[in-house]
């Protein structure tokens, strides 16, 4: 609010509770308005004709709404667009990363790299094995020398 200022609260309510019915009420008003020849605005927009040109228009919302719906319904159904992770990209990364940073030492880097690809690999395959933890028992006596 230091930036915009004062906002009073009724400007919220209009915005949640009264202006959304307002708008809902002129778009229907909108779309049954007729034109001068008598048909109705909706699909017969400046007397354009109504194939293909409204037909195309229409359908492009439909199928606009048949993707944000599918996608909640089945979000997995568009898996294949995801981009997929392989060591190439993590160097790649890493590389960039590096170039914008000065580090001290490069053999750590060069680990670290190793051990992000290593940790995606593990992460995409759940069937790979989880190395080891040491039983506490070598933990402390490693601790105590």
């Amino acid at each position: 609010s230091e930036i915009v200022g004062y906002i009073p609260a009724l400007w919220a309510v209009l915005v949640k509770h009264f202006i959304p019915p307002v708008i809902l009420i002129l778009f229907s008003l909108g779309a049954d308005a007729e034109t001068d020849t008598g048909k109705k605005v909706f699909g017969h927009y400046e007397n354009y004709v109504f194939a293909p040109y409204q037909i195309l228009g229409i359908m492009i919302v439909v199928f606009a709404g048949f993707l944000f719906v599918s996608s909640l319904v089945y979000p997995d159904m568009y898996a294949w667009f995801e981009k997929p992770i392989n060591k190439n990209t993590i160097k790649s990364n890493s590389i960039h990363a590096e170039q914008e940073s000065t580090p001290k030492d490069t053999e750590n880097k060069d680990e670290e790299t190793e051990k992000k690809i290593e940790d995606v690999e593990a992460a995409q395959d759940p069937k790979a094995e989880q190395p080891e933890q040491p039983p506490e028992q070598a933990r402390v006596e490693d601790a105590s020398e």
